[in-house]
C-alpha cells in the first residue's frame, strides 16, 4: 500500500496591497509565514482569485477552495487584468496597471501640445498659400500691366518719332519755301 503524501502547507499571514501612482500600478504582495526549505519541491502557491484577476479576501469568500489559482514558485501567470508572480523568497505578489506612468503622462501631454501646434502649423500652412495665391495673382496683374505699359509706350514712342519725322519734314519744307521766296 502506497502511503498518500500530503503536501506541506504554509500560510500567508497577512496581505500588503499598494498603489504606485508614478509608476501607474496597483501592487499586491502576500509573504508566506517562513521562508520556503530548499527541499521542497515544486512549490505553488494556491491563492483564490476573481475572474479579473484580483484577490478573493476571506471575506469576500466568493470563490470555492478547489478554484483557487494555482500559481508555481518562479511562474508568471496572467488572470484578468492582473500578473502574479510566485517568488522564489516566498512571496507572491501580483500587480495591475491602474494609470499611465509618470512618463507616460508626460508624453501625453507632450502630444497633446504637439497635436496643438500641429494644428496652429495647419492653420498657418492655410493662410500662406490664400496669401500666395492672392501674391501670384497680383503679380500676373502687375505683369499684365507691365506689358500693356510697354506697348503703349512703344506705341508713344512710335508716335512721338512720326510726329517728330512729321515736324522736321514740316520745318524742312517751310525752309525749302522759305528759301525759294528769297530766291
Amino acid at each position: 500500500m502506497n502511503p498518500t503524501i500530503i503536501p506541506q502547507q504554509m500560510k500567508i499571514p497577512y496581505v500588503v496591497t499598494t498603489t504606485l501612482p508614478h509608476v501607474g500600478a496597483e501592487l499586491v504582495v502576500l509573504p508566506a509565514e517562513r521562508e520556503i526549505p530548499n527541499d521542497w519541491d515544486d512549490v505553488a502557491f494556491l491563492q483564490a482569485l476573481h475572474y479579473d484577476g484580483s484577490i478573493c479576501t476571506s471575506t469576500c469568500r466568493c470563490v470555492d477552495l478547489d478554484d483557487r489559482t494555482k500559481i508555481r514558485r518562479g511562474e508568471e501567470l496572467h488572470v484578468g487584468e492582473w500578473t502574479w508572480y510566485g517568488g522564489d523568497a516566498s512571496w507572491l505578489v501580483g500587480w495591475r496597471r491602474i494609470c499611465p506612468t509618470a512618463e507616460e503622462q508626460r508624453l501625453t501631454k507632450r502630444i497633446e501640445l504637439l497635436d496643438e501646434d500641429l494644428e496652429h502649423e495647419a492653420g498657418m500652412h492655410h493662410l500662406t498659400k490664400e496669401a500666395l495665391a492672392e501674391l501670384t495673382d497680383r503679380i500676373a496683374r502687375l505683369r499684365a500691366s507691365i506689358r500693356r505699359s510697354t506697348t503703349k509706350n512703344r506705341e508713344l514712342k512710335v508716335a512721338r518719332a512720326q510726329r517728330t519725322a512729321a515736324l522736321v519734314l514740316t520745318a524742312v519744307a517751310l525752309l525749302i519755301a522759305a528759301a525759294a521766296l528769297t530766291f
